[in-house]
């Protein structure tokens, strides 16, 4: 061998082999970011879940049942005197009992929801005299 080579030998027995060290401040901030997103969304969900309970609770005990009044059947009123609910559901099941009724119902539920366009107050009046 060269002697540039054995000096070059001698110089690499210097060193010994080691393990590295691990790399702390990534893996324990990673940790510790996790452990507090989970402690946080456990937090929210039992606060939501208390705010709930006790909401539900105390709108349970005041509740109070009025009393319920008889009425004849001569003073009940047919008609709702709000608007009336109207869904689908109610709709396709008042459709197969009776389609004559159906009808009528839809022409009431039209007079009530829909705007009269023949009334001269109106909005829509307004913007077809335009």
């Amino acid at each position: 061998m060269d002697r540039r080579e054995e000096e070059f030998e001698r110089y690499l027995r210097q060193f010994q082999p080691r393990a590295p060290n691990r790399l702390l401040g990534r893996s324990r901030t990673v940790q510790l970011r996790l452990r507090a997103s989970i402690a946080l969304a456990a937090a929210v969900v039992v606060i939501g879940s208390l705010a709930g309970w006790f909401a539900l609770g105390t709108h349970h005990h005041l509740r109070t049942n009025p009393p319920t009044k008889t009425v004849s059947p001569a003073r009940q009123v047919t008609a709702p005197v709000g608007p009336p609910e109207v869904s689908l559901a109610r709709l396709n099941a008042m459709m197969r009992r009776s389609p004559s009724q159906f009808d009528a119902a839809l022409m009431d539920i039209s007079q009530r929801l829909l705007p009269n366009v023949q009334n001269s107050h109106g909005s829509l009046y307004a913007l077809a005299s335009e």
